[in-house]
């Protein structure tokens, strides 16, 4: 639940502005509906990818230590921010890029937190479909491209700001005290030794 608040207080948001505007420009519901499920495709190619595919992956090999998990979910969530590099190939401005690539890698942090401590692959789809939809609700619902709402980022204490609270969660969720816990789910991981649970 606290990871779906903040997207619904951004759609709340976006609906307040535009929903009794008689210029905005909105698409047909179906439209809205086939981008909604668009993004949805997205979230679940991206986390079978980086989460369940290259971060499980990692954990193989690093996830028997609090450094070790966080190895694992620090080198996934910069490949995932890096590949959101791509967009300067659609005229995205470079500031905007590297502004949306930072905030990627920061909730690849978090995504991967939540993966590793609820092992549920379908509920970080959800989160991630509801982030997605709610970071692009001008191009999903009006006729707006992805390009151009991307373009209206930048680098800002805002965006300092939201990167430090989902690596805060992250923190919390990956404590030490819980570290534990995420050895034990893995499967395929050994039995932490003493020493390990302290490093």
């Amino acid at each position: 639940l606290p990871f779906i608040l903040p997207q619904l207080l951004i759609f709340g948001v976006f609906f307040s502005e535009y929903l009794g505007n008689p210029e905005a420009n909105w698409r047909p519901w179906y439209l809205m509906v086939l981008g909604v499920f668009s993004i949805f495709g997205v979230g679940v190619r991206e986390e079978c990818i980086y989460r369940a595919t290259i971060q499980n992956l990692l954990a193989k090999k690093y996830a028997n230590s609090v450094k070790g998990i966080w190895i694992t979910v620090g080198v996934a969530s910069v490949i995932f921010g890096l590949t959101h590099a791509t967009n300067l190939l659609y005229g995205v401005a470079p500031i905007a890029v590297l502004s949306q690539v930072i905030t990627a890698t920061a909730v690849g942090v978090l995504f991967g937190a939540v993966y590793l401590r609820s092992g549920s692959i379908w509920a970080l789809i959800l989160i991630h479909t509801l982030t997605d939809v709610a970071g692009l609700a001008k191009s999903t619902f009006l006729y707006r491209i992805d390009a151009e709402v991307i373009s209206e980022l930048s680098l800002s204490w805002g965006t300092a700001l939201v990167c430090a609270v989902y690596i805060g969660l992250a923190a919390f969720l990956l404590r030490p005290s819980k570290c534990k816990q995420v050895y034990e789910s893995l499967c395929f991981a050994g039995e932490p030794s003493e020493a390990a649970l302290h490093t």
